[in-house]
């Protein structure tokens, strides 16, 4: 029997916009996307890009952007870099987030040691909610010693990772959203 006649609303997140290029994805997501009531996209970005990777109508299509509650990244610098294993006098950038194949991190190591051969007291930090083997292997075949990955972080580990960092750095090309950015921007 058809549940056709019950409304829903569908959230999406940045991935969605690799659907269409994963072949048998893409027709289920169109008709989840089609289907909906209203389709929640939190950025512009995604909006348009949902708008025209799916040929969505824009009045179904609502942004509704991501916010960030302050009060959980309270945690002090010399606190969260001895928690880490940091150094005081240490420049550490910090890179959180996914290590899949768009998340540009190839491009960040490689950035990476160009400024690591500049500034001796560089150390580079990947925070990765999941498992990051291929992460861990790329930083061991570029023989970047001051690079280190952590895997499996949890949210409430994360404010230190932030607090320990003096630069954040963003290369995900695939992320529409910068959820990670807002939260950066709250220290």
């Amino acid at each position: 029997k058809s549940l056709s006649f019950i409304p829903y609303l569908l959230s999406v997140g940045n991935e969605v916009n690799w659907y269409p290029k994963l072949g048998a994805a893409k027709g289920l997501s169109e008709t989840a996307l089609r289907g909906a009531y209203r389709v929640l996209a939190p950025s512009e970005a995604l909006s348009r890009e949902l708008r025209k990777e799916f040929r969505i109508e824009e009045k179904l299509v609502e942004v509704v952007p991501c916010s960030m509650g302050l009060e959980r990244f309270a945690s002090p610098l010399d606190v969260s870099r001895k928690q880490l294993g940091i150094e005081q006098d240490d420049l550490v950038f910090l890179y959180v987030g996914d290590v899949w194949y768009t998340s540009g991190l190839e491009q960040l190591l490689l950035a990476f040691k160009l400024v690591s051969k500049e500034v001796g007291n560089a150390k580079l930090l990947i925070a990765t909610p999941g498992v990051a083997r291929g992460a861990e292997l790329a930083v061991r075949k570029m023989g970047l010693e001051r690079a280190a990955v952590a895997e499996c972080v949890s949210p409430p580990e994360l404010p230190h990772y932030y607090a320990a960092c003096d630069v954040f750095v963003y290369v995900n090309p695939s992320d529409l959203v910068g959820r990670r950015v807002l939260e950066a921007m709250t220290f």
